[in-house]
């Protein structure tokens, strides 16, 4: 498995990644809007902002993670986010998801950030997804908590 960073042609399928991370974990009160989704991919390629790393198989993309720095308010400095992973179902265990995170915080290294920060903000399988972030030596920290406000 081949993990990179997403290129223009990937775009269909990184798009389709997409709505399968929002189908699946429900964001009820976002929803999922694909020209949103294409202008975050072109994003990407203009300004590297978000950074959206691929996982590929076989020259099939199988796998993605959206990250973004984030400079600190109160000191200098910048935290990279690791905004989404998301994995075909079908390739779950395939240890995709394990390489698309161990790449971002490379990657993370790589441009001076403090720390990478992940979890969950939705209500799929959060304690599942704490214990993979913990795996990879994240700790918890504090709480995520969302008001909606539609």
């Amino acid at each position: 498995m081949l993990i990179r960073l997403a290129i223009d042609n990937d775009e269909d399928a990184v798009i389709e990644l997409m709505r399968a991370d929002v189908e699946e974990t429900k964001f009820p009160h976002t929803g999922y809007v694909e020209s949103r989704a294409r202008e975050t991919f072109q994003g990407y390629l203009a300004r590297a902002d978000p950074v959206i790393f691929v996982a590929e198989e076989g020259r099939k993309v199988v796998g993605m993670l959206a990250a973004s720095l984030v400079g600190y308010r109160l000191a200098y400095g910048h935290k990279a986010i690791c905004e989404v992973i998301y994995v075909d179902p079908a390739y779950r265990g395939s240890r995709a998801a394990t390489r698309l995170l161990r790449h971002a915080e490379a990657w993370a290294r790589r441009v001076g950030a403090k720390e990478l920060v992940g979890g969950v903000e939705n209500n799929y399988q959060p304690d599942r997804t704490a214990r993979f972030f913990e795996l990879h030596g994240f700790k918890r920290m504090g709480y995520a908590m969302t008001r909606v406000l539609l």
